[in-house]
């Protein structure tokens, strides 16, 4: 038969258990991978084995190879998988590959992984389909993120006629609707990148813009059901005020991102130092809110290299 279209797969998280087998020890990793599209499509896992205490591997740079194990699953259209793959060492770091998809960007790797030790746990290696799909959101959890409905940018630069145009034509001329992938000089005007450490259930990317006098600008709006203390929280990637230009072993992570929270009591600046990111979501603070919505806004004005607009969370407290 003749299959149109490509997958878009979401990804679910890891967990390693440490279990022992004919006196060995022996590393079970548990994930699973939702297929929400309607066509079937390939996900491949490849882990770089070792523990991964010193450099070298994947992206070079150092140290010795070090040995790979590579796991490939057909997921069908619709489908939802539990797969739990037996290893003989601790994977130092996994790349997720959705080979053939609309995944953006189309691999992921995941550093830093860690154990815990379950001497009982039994030992096989299976892949089963399950109902519940990968999640990308707790309940509760109201996330807006820079492709939805309640984002913007604001940039008066644009204002001006001969800027608009050749921005424009800028844009006609690129056949993708990125400019890059998290690194490098970073854009004068608001533009879209992609890296698989932005926030995104498919397309992982973000409206990135080099700092300045503050007067460019990204707002998230998210209707709210209750009036309440929120944690507001922003997603950020460690070293996302860097230029890209560093040094090995050096981190750039000089100025800050200024934000502004609405909320009932007025309007607050938040600011968070580049040097304190911590890749996923960061806590801006906790806010009364009584309005039926509420507001978060990001300057361009900081001193970092680059200002990374991507998602913004509200969790009600309870």
């Amino acid at each position: 038969y003749t299959q149109t279209g490509v997958a878009s797969f979401g990804i679910g998280s890891f967990e390693i258990v440490e279990a022992i087998e004919n006196s060995q020890a022996v590393f079970l990793v548990k994930t699973k991978v939702t297929n929400y599209s309607n066509v079937a499509g390939m996900v491949k896992y490849t882990f770089q084995m070792g523990g991964g205490r010193r450099g070298g591997g994947f992206f070079g740079g150092g140290g010795q190879d070090r040995e790979t194990e590579n796991r490939t699953y057909l997921i069908e259209a619709k489908q939802t998988k539990e797969i739990q793959m037996v290893l003989s060492e601790m994977p130092n770091s996994v790349i997720f590959n959705t080979l053939l998809s609309e995944n953006i960007p189309a691999s992921s790797m995941q550093f830093g992984l860690r154990s815990e030790k379950d001497e009982k746990r039994k030992i096989e290696e299976y892949e089963k389909v399950i109902d519940k799909q990968v999640e990308f959101a707790l309940p509760g959890e109201l996330i807006v993120d820079n492709d939805d409905e309640g984002f913007s940018i604001y940039d008066p630069s644009l204002e001006n006629p001969l800027r608009k145009f050749v921005e424009q034509q800028r844009n006609k001329d690129n056949d993708s609707e990125f400019v890059g992938q998290g690194w490098g000089q970073a854009p004068a005007t608001w533009s879209k990148m992609a890296d698989a450490d932005y926030y995104g259930k498919i397309v992982h990317s973000a409206m990135v813009i080099r700092s300045g006098e503050g007067n460019k600008t990204a707002t998230w709006k998210r209707e709210l059901n209750n009036e309440g203390y929120y944690d507001i929280f922003v997603h950020l990637k460690k070293d996302s005020g860097s230029g890209g230009h560093r040094r090995r072993g050096q981190r750039d992570t000089k100025g800050k991102y200024v934000y502004t929270v609405n909320h009932a009591d007025g309007v607050e600046k938040v600011e968070l130092e580049a040097k304190d990111f911590e890749n996923g979501w960061n806590l801006l603070g906790s806010f009364y809110i009584s309005a039926d919505s509420s507001q978060v806004t990001l300057s361009n004005e900081g001193g970092t290299n680059r200002i990374v607009a991507d998602a913004v969370k509200w969790v009600l407290q309870r």
